[in-house]
């Protein structure tokens, strides 16, 4: 991504300036980056069960939620409308936490999951088309529902694939991979938008993560039967009847 912004934007993005903001940036990742080699090299449990969506999730609920204000102003809007339609999406974040946990509770959640991620990249793809105001602010509602409800929806769909004496270990270590998609997220946003490109390119490339995300969460399946999944607790031994 870099190389293509450099590429594109040579003058603007590929400056000491701009690199040295980047790295400040992801210092604070690679340092918990390089900590996440000891367990997985050790071998105590397998982060490749969820991290990869856990980390496109953070990446847009804090890209979106930091910069979609300004990505509207750009967009032409006012900025009372860019805030009204920001909290239309969080309304919709609300709503998709909801209905998702209620929906997932009769279908079960890796499908929940998986949709939740495909809505979300539809929909910013569909706000790149500028449509009417009331279909934005439908696509914003469905936004919200999709790739903010799908995080809080991954927590859960995470703690479903480690055994009981694995959880907590899994979902603190699930949560740190997503951190450097948190910390990642907004430098993104920031970078496109000073890079020249058009506002659209915001919106297309925050969809990746989301597709990318719905990629992760279909494989998990996938990745257990490859490493042959995580050991199970033996249940205790009954006591014998007196």
């Amino acid at each position: 991504m870099l190389v293509a912004f450099s590429l594109v934007e040579p003058g603007t993005f590929a400056t000491i300036g701009n690199f040295r903001n980047i790295l400040n940036d992801m210092a604070i990742g690679t340092i918990v980056a390089g900590g996440l080699t000891v367990p997985l090299v050790a071998g105590d449990f397998d982060l490749s069960i969820g991290y990869v969506a856990s980390f496109c999730g953070l990446l847009l609920v804090f890209a979106v939620g930091t910069w979609l204000p300004t990505i509207m102003q750009a967009s032409g809007y006012s900025i009372g409308s860019a805030l009204l339609q920001t909290a239309v999406m969080w309304v919709g974040a609300g709503a998709g936490m909801v209905a998702g946990g209620r929906i997932a509770d009769g279908v079960g959640i890796k499908p929940v999951v998986v949709v939740a991620f495909l809505v979300g990249s539809a929909s910013l793809l569909g706000m790149s088309a500028r449509p009417p105001l009331v279909a934005l602010f439908l696509l914003m509602f469905v936004s919200g529902l999709g790739f903010i409800g799908s995080q809080v929806l991954t927590n859960a769909f995470i703690v479903t694939r480690y055994p009981e004496h694995l959880r907590g270990a899994g979902i603190g270590w699930a949560l740190s991979v997503g951190r450097l998609g948190a910390i990642l997220g907004p430098s993104m946003g920031g970078w496109i938008l000073s890079s020249g490109l058009g506002v659209q390119w915001n919106f297309y490339l925050f969809a990746v993560p989301g597709l990318l995300g719905a990629l992760a969460a279909v494989s998990v399946p996938a990745v257990l039967a490859r490493r042959g999944g995580l050991p199970v607790a033996a249940p205790p031994a009954s006591s014998p009847a007196g």
